[in-house]
């Protein structure tokens, strides 16, 4: 659901319903937590004129009686009859699942609706040489991978769209500082992609998010609670992971906007008209919570003890001062554990939504203050991450050189305007190969292009789509006999700098790519051992003989590396001889 207006009364809402509408204005929900709920929603466009959902539970014998009404109006004539039957049939469906499914688990065990992601074997098969590494470099945490690894491969979108790692090391039974440092790693070593939630102190929602801690605001609006908020790194930044767009695409859902699911810290919510007083009764553990309200100032406080206080509680939203918002007051600062009367008094002339607040409730946030604390995090990210000059972005980043042989002696054979207008038209070229195939431009240098992309394969293929295209530009234009391109392909973990507003690639990935390119010959494309050990990449090069391209693996002596040589795979792309470029030789190389 995306939100897509508001005002003081309702939201209104755009987002899928089944076959039902796009677009509803959707009241607070109401609900005690965790005895009762109810929601409203009235369709502006659809099948649906109006949606009421209330939910009660209340113990029965030694478990819970749930009692579920839906109340729907839609619309009239024969389309409002067929889409009646399909509702009810659909709602039917759906409880007789419920039904199946509470009556196989074990007595007394939770509740697990059991989902599986369909491209599970895809999403396995490309982690493999990434836990591999992993494993390899951190032996200990072989068993927290591969729990990532089945998270990232069976659990749906809304599960690893934005994974925190504080409720996966409660889910499992580890520690919080572990689970931390294995995501942390897994998002070095290619699995996972870091981002910085800048979150609501009243709902602990993101209502933005930041990939990059230079670029956390200072402060922040949320639209559901309808405040503004201070954002400070100890308590307003949280660090949440989401699968590697290489492993799987993951998009962030949002399912029942105003659900108490959302705010599982917020015992009880309820509209209070302007000039209105309402009262609500409830039950309160001990501990200390907050009584806050939208658009209203101030979060107030109070406790509930056990064997002191009383059985009611008065809350006072007055009438605000010109210019200024209200700010809720309450009567007493303590109140019994147990039944409590809530009663909520509201001189403002505007409705407010109020909501009861546990302040007790443990929050399972990863904030920017516990993860730039962590040693694994300066051991990784390094220092530049809060530097005030620059900007890291964390990942596994996919990098393309290509280099365009033949160039020195074009200038000297056309001229400087005529080269320089097929130099031209030959980034042209490039940039829509990089383009088709999901990747972006980083820069150009000369008449070399560097080039980034999420996955292996997209790279690999903007490389051949890249040598094709050039090949076919010198077939068509007589100045561009003797022209060709190489091309070198590297992934692995990167730092992304910003500097004058300008964003670029460094790191020893950038560098390794930038060698494996100067192995290449013309119409040659060289991919790194890391971009031949990636599942589609390898599937891509056994089937690429089929077409006409050489396929060989090599080993290439390079200065300033492990072991003074790289293991490479050249992918030869077939071209017309009038391409020129012709086969590989040692003279080929311009750069070491």
């Amino acid at each position: 659901m995306q939100v897509v207006a508001r005002d003081a009364e309702k939201v209104r809402v755009r987002g899928g319903f089944g076959f039902a509408a796009p677009e509803f204005d959707e009241y607070p929900w109401v609900f005690d937590a965790p005895r009762r709920y109810q929601s409203v929603r009235v369709f502006r466009r659809g099948v649906l004129r109006r949606l009421v959902v209330d939910c009660t539970l209340a113990p029965a014998g030694g478990g819970t009686r749930v009692e579920y009404l839906t109340r729907a109006e839609l619309i009239g004539g024969p389309v409002g009859a067929v889409a009646r039957w399909q509702f009810r049939r659909r709602v039917g469906r759906g409880l007789v699942a419920v039904r199946a499914l509470l009556e196989a688990r074990a007595g007394g065990s939770d509740i697990a609706w059991v989902f599986r992601y369909p491209r599970e074997d895809e999403v396995r098969a490309r982690a493999r040489p990434l836990v591999d590494a992993l494993v390899g470099a951190h032996p200990a945490d072989a068993p927290l991978y591969a729990r990532l690894v089945d998270t990232i491969a069976i659990a749906p979108d809304a599960d690893v769209a934005r994974m925190r790692p504080y409720e996966l090391a409660v889910r499992w039974g580890l520690a919080r500082r572990d689970v931390l440092a294995a995501c942390l790693r897994a998002t070095k070593g290619g699995l996972l992609r870091l981002s910085w939630d800048i979150v609501c102190p009243s709902c602990e929602q993101p209502p933005a998010t930041a990939t990059r801690l230079a670029d956390v605001p200072t402060g922040g609006h949320c639209p559901m609670c309808d405040v503004d908020f201070a954002v400070s790194f100890e308590r307003g930044v949280e660090a949440t992971f989401a699968p590697s767009p290489a492993l799987r695409d993951a998009e962030r859902l949002v399912f029942c906007h105003g659900s108490p699911m959302r705010t599982p810290h917020w015992v009880a919510q309820f509209p209070v008209e302007g000039g209105a007083v309402r009262t609500i009764a409830t039950q309160l553990g001990a501990g200390r919570y907050r009584v806050q309200a939208s658009g209203a100032d101030g979060r107030a406080l109070f406790d509930v003890d056990p064997d002191d206080g009383g059985a009611r509680l008065g809350v006072t939203i007055p009438g605000p001062a010109v210019g200024t918002r209200p700010a809720v007051v309450l009567d007493t600062p303590i109140v019994r554990a147990g039944a409590l009367e809530l009663v909520v008094r509201n001189d403002d002339t505007t409705p407010h939504r109020v909501q009861v607040v546990h302040r007790d409730y443990e929050s399972q946030a990863a904030t920017a203050a516990d993860v730039t604390a962590l040693g694994v995090f300066r051991d990784l990210f390094a220092e530049d991450v809060l530097s005030p000059e620059q900007h890291v972005g964390v990942g596994r980043t996919v990098i393309l050189f290509t280099d365009l042989v033949g160039s020195t002696a074009l200038y000297e054979r056309v001229g400087d305007a005529a080269a320089y207008g097929l130099v031209r038209r030959h980034f042209r070229l490039l940039f829509d190969a990089v383009e088709r195939h999901r990747g972006a431009v980083v820069k150009t240098v000369g008449d070399c292009v560097m080039a980034s992309f999420a996955r292996p394969l997209d790279g690999a293929r903007a490389g051949r789509a890249a040598i094709e295209a050039l090949a076919g530009l010198t077939d068509r234009d007589g100045n561009a006999p003797g022209l060709a391109l190489r091309v070198g392909v590297h992934v692995g973990p990167c730092l992304a700098i910003e500097a004058n507003r300008v964003a670029d690639y460094f790191g020893r990935t950038v560098n390794l790519a930038a060698r494996v390119e100067a192995q290449a010959g013309p119409n040659e494309m060289v991919l790194s051992a890391s971009m031949r050990d990636d599942p589609e990449v390898a599937a891509w090069l056994a089937a690429a003989p089929a077409d006409g391209v050489a396929v060989r693996a090599d080993r290439c002596a390079v200065k300033g590396v492990a072991g003074g040589e790289l293991e490479v795979v050249r992918v030869g792309v077939p071209v017309s001889p009038a391409a020129g470029g012709g086969a590989r030789t040692p003279d080929s190389r311009t750069r070491a």
